[in-house]
C-alpha cells in the first residue's frame, strides 16, 4: 500500500480487485510467451532443415523448462534457489550428455553445410566428426539444449520487462539461416513466432505488465514501476493485471494466425528462385556465405584474398584458406607418373618476414624471351639459364641413366589470374608467343580464354639421387650463373638468423644435400600439423618463426616458406615457388579422356603405362606453394615440404561447449587443399600463454571488445548528448526570457545533489527538496557559507525560495529576471 508518496502529484494505491491467485496466472501467461517464442524458434529451425527429431519430447521439455522459470519468480527464495538449481541441473545435463550434444551439433552444422553446399553448387563443404551416428537421438538432444538455453535468455527479457525487440533478436535471427536460401519453417512455427511477438507487444504497450512477488503477510511492496522512456516522458506502471494480459493474449493469438496465414502465401519464393533472383547485394553477400560453409567464419577475416589461387608471395594475412572451387586451368596432356605435377608461376627469391618478392635486375640474367613484335634479343647464354635443367635431363637420357622420354601440355587459362604463366617444369623448348622471361625465370600475361603448348622433359623424383653426380655444368657461363645462385639464394634476414641456427640440434645436419632436405621434412612431419585454418600471423611478427614458434600448424605457404629459410640457414640455395599441382587423384576426379593422337602429347617410358589424352580441371583448391632447391651443376627442383593431412577426428570434432571459444580463435581445419583429404586441426601448442595469445591476436576477438566497447560507449555518448541538449536548450530558454526551463534544469540538479548527500532515492516534490535543503543548512558540520548569503543578501528566507520556485515551476505568474537568477544561484550552491 502506497501512502504519503507523491509521484508528480498522484498517490497510487494497489488495486485491490485483483484476484488473490493473480500472482500465478501472471506468471502462467508469461511462461506461454515464454514457452511459444522458443518452441518456434527451434522448431522453425528444424522445420526448414527437415531435421528428424522427436517433436513430443521436445515441446514438453520446452513448456515445463518455460512454467519453471516463470514460476520461481514467486518468492525472493524460490526465485534464488529456484535458478541455481535450474543452472546446476541444465549444467549437469550437459555435461553428462555431452557427446549426444556435440554429435548433435555437428550434425547440424554437418546439415546445414550440406544444404549450403548443394544450394550453391559448391564441390566442397566443412564437415565435422559426429561420433554417435544416430542423428534422430543426438539432434533431438542438441535442439533440447539449445532450446532450454533459449528458454532461459528470454526469460530475462521477457518475464520483468516485457522486451519486445529482444525476443525477436532472440528468435528471428536464427531462422534467417534457412530463409536466406528459400527455405522457409512451418506454419505452427510462424504461428508460434508471431503469438510472441504480439503478445510481449501487446501486454508491453498496455502498461499491465509489472510483476510484484507476493509479500506473504510483510509490508506490501509499492506496486508501481516508473521510468523515463526516450522521449523524456515519465511513465508509470502499475501492477499487472492477469485478465488484462490474458484478454491481450487472446487477442494476440487471433492476430498472429491471420498474420502468418498470410505469410504462408506472401512469401512464395523456392530455393530456386532464391538462388537466380537476387539483388547485387544478396548477390555480394552469397560470396561470404560460400565462404562460411567451406571454411568458417575465420576465412572471413583474411587481410587479403589470394587472387586466382596464389597470393604473389604475400604472406601471414590468411586467417583462413577460402577456395571457391571454381575451375582456373584446363590442362590436357598425357599422365605419365603416379608424383604430383607442378605448374610453376611465382619465384620468390628475397623473404622479408612478410612476403617473398621476386628477383630483381641484381639477382640473375634478365631474359626477354621472343614475343609476337620481334626476335630474340638474349644472349644464347642467358637462354641456357631458363632450359638448364630440361639439357641436363636430356643428357642423362643420352647417356643411358634415364628412360627416353618427351612430353607436351596444353593449358587453357578459364578464370586464372592472368598476371601469371603456368608452366611444367623442364621445358625443352621456349614458347614463341605470349611469354616473357625475366631474371632467369619465367613471367608474362596470360589472357583468360586463350591457351598455350609447352614442350618439356618429364622427370621423376627417383631421379633426384643421382643428378648431381650424373651431371656438370661445364659449358659456358653456367659457373658464372652458379655463382650468382650463391650470391642471391642463401639471404636469412638478420633479426631470424640465430631463431633458424637453433633448430639444427632439434632437426640434424647432414653433409649429403638430399640427406638434409629429408631431415627437414620429417622434422615438420613430426611437429607441425596441416591446417587451412590456422589463424593470421600477427603484425609485426615474422611469418616463418612465428609459425615454427607459437602457430605450428598452417598450409603450403608456411611449410614452403620455413623449408626455404631452414635450407638456407645451412648453406643450400633455395627460393620459393607458387602456382598449381595435379595429382592423380584430381586426374581421375575432374579429368577426361580426349579423342586425340597420344604420340603427339608423349613419347617414350611412361611410368604408368597409360597412352590415352587426358583434360582434366585444376581449381583454386590446387593452388600450392613449394620450395625449389638448386643442385650443384644441375639447377633447380621442386621439394615438397608441406606435411599430409591427416584427420583424427580432434578438429573437426567441434566442441558444442566450445563453439564461442573458437570465434575468437578458430582454428578449425577444412577440406585439404593441393589435394589432401583434410587437414589435422590438433593444436600441438596447448599452453595457456599461447592460448591467450591467439585469442588477443584474433580479429574476431578485437571485432568482438571493439563492438563492446562501443556499446558502452554508445549510452555514455547519447547520454552526453542530451544533457548537452538540455544545457543549450535552457540557455536558450533563458536568453528568451523563458525561466520556468533553466529554473527547472538547475533545480533537478540541485535534486539529485541532495539524493547522494542524504543516501536518499530520487525525491520529486519541492516540499521534501526544500525539507532537506533546511537539513542542510542547520548541519553545523557542512559548509554552507555561500547558500546562507545568498539567503542574506537576498532578503529572503529558505521559505520564500520555496515559495518563489513554485510559482516559477507550476503558477502561470511570470517571474523576473533577477528572481531567476536568484533561484539558480541558490540551486546552484547546493552540494
Amino acid at each position: 500500500m502506497l501512502k504519503d508518496k507523491a509521484y508528480y502529484g498522484f498517490s497510487c494505491e494497489e488495486n485491490t480487485i485483483h484476484d488473490r491467485h493473480d500472482d500465478v496466472f501472471h506468471c502462467a501467461i508469461v511462461a506461454v510467451l515464454i514457452f511459444t517464442a522458443a518452441c518456434g524458434c527451434v522448431t522453425g529451425i528444424i522445420s526448414e532443415f527437415d531435421l528428424s527429431v522427436n517433436y513430443p519430447v521436445i515441446i514438453c521439455i520446452l513448456l515445463v523448462s518455460s512454467l519453471y522459470l516463470s514460476m520461481i519468480h514467486l518468492s525472493k527464495p524460490l526465485y534464488y534457489a529456484g535458478y541455481f538449481l535450474f543452472l546446476f541441473i541444465f549444467t549437469y545435463a550437459l555435461l553428462s550428455l555431452r557427446s549426444y550434444a556435440n554429435s548433435g551439433y555437428q550434425a547440424l552444422l554437418n546439415i546445414v553445410n550440406k544444404t549450403y553446399s548443394d544450394h550453391y553448387l559448391l564441390t566442397s563443404f566443412r564437415e565435422y566428426t559426429e561420433i554417435i551416428s544416430d542423428r534422430y537421438l543426438t539432434l533431438t538432444a542438441v535442439s533440447i539444449f539449445i532450446g532450454v538455453f533459449l528458454v532461459l535468455l528470454l526469460n530475462v527479457g521477457i518475464f520483468n520487462d516485457k522486451f519486445f525487440f529482444t525476443t525477436f533478436n532472440l528468435t528471428f535471427w536464427p531462422l534467417q539461416i534457412g530463409i536466406f536460401i528459400g527455405r522457409y519453417p512451418s506454419y505452427f512455427s510462424l504461428a508460434l513466432l508471431f503469438f510472441s511477438y504480439f503478445g510481449v507487444y501487446f501486454v508491453r504497450h498496455s502498461g499491465q505488465f509489472y510483476f510484484v512477488q507476493p509479500s506473504f503477510g510483510k509490508k506490501p511492496r509499492e506496486y508501481v514501476f516508473d521510468y523515463d522512456d526516450a522521449k523524456g516522458n515519465h511513465m508509470v506502471h502499475h501492477k499487472s493485471n492477469a485478465r488484462t494480459m490474458f484478454a491481450l493474449c487472446v487477442f494476440a493469438l487471433t492476430v498472429s494466425l491471420v498474420f502468418s496465414i498470410f505469410c504462408s502465401f506472401a512469401v512464395t519464393t523456392s530455393e530456386e528462385e532464391s538462388l537466380t533472383n537476387k539483388s547485387s547485394f544478396k548477390a555480394s553477400l552469397d560470396e561470404n556465405v560460400k565462404i562460411i560453409t567451406q571454411t568458417g567464419i575465420a576465412g572471413l577475416f583474411n587481410r587479403y584474398q589470394a587472387k586466382g589461387g596464389i597470393s604473389g608471395g604475400k604472406l601471414g594475412g590468411v586467417r583462413s584458406v577460402a577456395p571457391d572451387y571454381e575451375t582456373d586451368l584446363k590442362v590436357t596432356f598425357v599422365p605419365y607418373s603416379f608424383e604430383t605435377l607442378y605448374l610453376h608461376a611465382f619465384t620468390g627469391q628475397q623473404y622479408t618476414g612478410s612476403r617473398w618478392n621476386p628477383p630483381s635486375a641484381s639477382t640473375g640474367y634478365r631474359v626477354n624471351m621472343p614475343d609476337s613484335n620481334g626476335p630474340a634479343s638474349e644472349s644464347a647464354i642467358a637462354k641456357e639459364r631458363i632450359l638448364s635443367e630440361s639439357r641436363r635431363l636430356q643428357k642423362l637420357m643420352d647417356d643411358g641413366i634415364m628412360e627416353k622420354c618427351s612430353a607436351r601440355m596444353t593449358v587453357e587459362n578459364l578464370d586464372a589470374d592472368t598476371s601469371y604463366i603456368y608452366v611444367p617444369y623442364f621445358l625443352s623448348q621456349l614458347p614463341g608467343k605470349v611469354l616473357t622471361g625475366q631474371y632467369s625465370t619465367l613471367s608474362g600475361f596470360f589472357a583468360t580464354g586463350t591457351e598455350e603448348t609447352y614442350e618439356f622433359i618429364p622427370y621423376f623424383s627417383s631421379l633426384e639421387p643421382v643428378l648431381q653426380d650424373a651431371v656438370s655444368g661445364d659449358d659456358d657461363g653456367f659457373a658464372e650463373y652458379e655463382e650468382e645462385i650463391y650470391d642471391n639464394y642463401l639471404q636469412i634476414p638478420g633479426n631470424i638468423r640465430d631463431e633458424l641456427m637453433s633448430y639444427h640440434d632439434k632437426i640434424g645436419t647432414s653433409a649429403d644435400q638430399g640427406t638434409q632436405i629429408k631431415l627437414i621434412y620429417d622434422y615438420f612431419l613430426k611437429n607441425y600439423t596441416y591446417d587451412m585454418a590456422p589463424g593470421a600471423t600477427p603484425v609485426g611478427q615474422d611469418f616463418v618463426t612465428y609459425f615454427m614458434e607459437e602457430q605450428k600448424r598452417g598450409y603450403c605457404a608456411h611449410f614452403a616458406s620455413a623449408g626455404v629459410m631452414l635450407l638456407r640457414s645451412y648453406g643450400i640455395p633455395a627460393r620459393y615457388a607458387e602456382g598449381y599441382v595435379i595429382t592423380t587423384g584430381g586426374i581421375a576426379e575432374t579429368g577426361s579422356n580426349l579423342e586425340a593422337d597420344a604420340s603427339y602429347y608423349y613419347t617414350g617410358y611412361n611410368q604408368i603405362g597409360n597412352s590415352s589424352v587426358v583434360t582434366t580441371e585444376v581449381t583454386d583448391g590446387n593452388a600450392h606453394a613449394w620450395a625449389e632447391v638448386y643442385i650443384r651443376g644441375f639447377g633447380w627442383f621442386p621439394v615438397e615440404f608441406t606435411v599430409p593431412a591427416v584427420d583424427d577426428g580432434r578438429t573437426s570434432y567441434g566442441d558444442f561447449l566450445s563453439a564461442l571459444r573458437r570465434l575468437f580463435a578458430p582454428s578449425d581445419d577444412a577440406e585439404g587443399e593441393d589435394g589432401n583429404d583434410g587437414p589435422d586441426g590438433s593444436d600441438d601448442d596447448t599452453s595457456t600463454e599461447h592460448r591467450t595469445w591467439r585469442l588477443k591476436s584474433s580479429p574476431a576477438f578485437i571485432i568482438f571488445v571493439s563492438i563492446l566497447f562501443i556499446l558502452v560507449l554508445i549510452p555514455l555518448f547519447v547520454r552526453s548528448l542530451r544533457l548537452c541538449r538540455e544545457y543549450m536548450d535552457q540557455k536558450r530558454r533563458y536568453r528568451a526570457g523563458d525561466y520556468p526551463v533553466p529554473v527547472a534544469y538547475h533545480y533537478s540538479i540541485a535534486a539529485k545533489k541532495l539524493g547522494k548527500i542524504f543516501r536518499q532515492p530520487a525525491i520529486y516534490t519541492v516540499n521534501d527538496n526544500f525539507s532537506l535543503t533546511g537539513d542542510l543548512l542547520s548541519d553545523p558540520d557542512r559548509k554552507n557559507k555561500r547558500l546562507k548569503s545568498i539567503l542574506t543578501s537576498a532578503g529572503m528566507s529558505l521559505d520564500d525560495i520555496r515559495l518563489l520556485t513554485l510559482t516559477c515551476l507550476y503558477s502561470e505568474k511570470k517571474i523576473s529576471r533577477s528572481e531567476a537568477d536568484l533561484l539558480i544561484r541558490f540551486f546552484k550552491s547546493i552540494r
